[in-house]
């Protein structure tokens, strides 16, 4: 029955190529291949971390540790759909100044009639695939157990992110930012300590507003402006209170799915 799992699972992400059909809410496999989950409306609505962590995230780290082979996989889907998760910045040289194919390579969805979403919907999906993934990397299975993908690798994130040399072209990087600081900075705190605080320091020097700030925001650039305030407020009540806050609803209590046909009625939770 085990090796049958295991061919049904490599058979479908053979032919399935979306996050949607290989990560859901549903609790049966044969759930997840014949619908549509509600995977994007999580992203685009949803942004309070009960919705986004138990319902999703635990999901994913509970699918990685039955079928490991799916990890790549699953961190492809996240690439593909959210370009700042790798991280990556093409530059719009890199395409002979074809906006189009500029836009597509920067992770905007493109609609039937040839069009893009517009830039608030697009940064909500920034925002809300980087919280995920983030949301993900700080996870800590139930019992005890190692995640695959850990706290390690956002803190490799966090590092490639802050050692890009022109981060103005990618105003998006700072609703990315927001969501991933607000998610996974107490984790980060937790292990890394003083560094990590050497960092926040960092980000308030560069990334929020003054006159050492390599993200200049223009007046019309309203989302980014609203991500860099908020940037701003949750760094300066770190600071205030030497230490970051606990995300609300870390420990909540939520089902957790052990294996892809079956899904138990046992309390599952996130703890240190």
């Amino acid at each position: 029955a085990k090796k049958t799992t295991k061919r049904t699972w490599k058979a479908v992400v053979s032919t399935q190529s979306t996050w949607e059909a290989v990560v859901s809410t549903q609790s049966t496999w044969e759930a997840v291949v014949s619908t549509q989950s509600t995977w994007e409306a999580v992203v685009s609505t949803q942004s309070t971390w009960e919705a986004v962590v138990s319902t999703q995230s635990t999901w994913a780290i509970s699918v990685i540790q039955e079928n490991p082979e799916l990890l790549d996989v699953i961190l492809g889907c996240f690439h593909e759909r959210c370009i700042y998760t790798i991280p990556k910045f093409p530059r719009l040289a890199q395409y002979n100044k074809q906006k189009n194919d500029y836009l597509k390579a920067c992770s905007w969805d493109q609609k039937q009639d040839g069009s893009f979403e517009n830039r608030t919907r697009y940064l909500q999906r920034m925002q809300g695939f980087m919280t995920l993934y983030a949301a993900m990397m700080q996870t800590t299975p139930r019992g005890g157990a190692q995640n695959p993908h850990g706290i390690e690798h956002a803190w490799h994130w966090l590092s490639r992110v802050l050692t890009y040399k022109t981060p103005q072209m990618h105003l998006a990087l700072l609703d990315c930012l927001n969501g991933f600081l607000k998610t996974a900075g107490y984790e980060l705190e937790q292990k890394y300590r003083k560094q990590f605080q050497k960092m926040m320091r960092y980000i308030d020097r560069f990334y929020c507003m003054g006159p050492h700030s390599k993200m200049k925001v223009s007046d019309n650039m309203r989302e980014a402006q609203t991500a860099q305030k908020q940037i701003f407020i949750f760094l300066e009540e770190c600071m205030k209170n030497r230490r970051v806050k606990e995300p609300e609803g870390r420990h909540a209590i939520s089902k957790i799915v052990d294996d892809p046909f079956k899904q138990d009625n046992r309390g599952g939770g996130y703890r240190r």
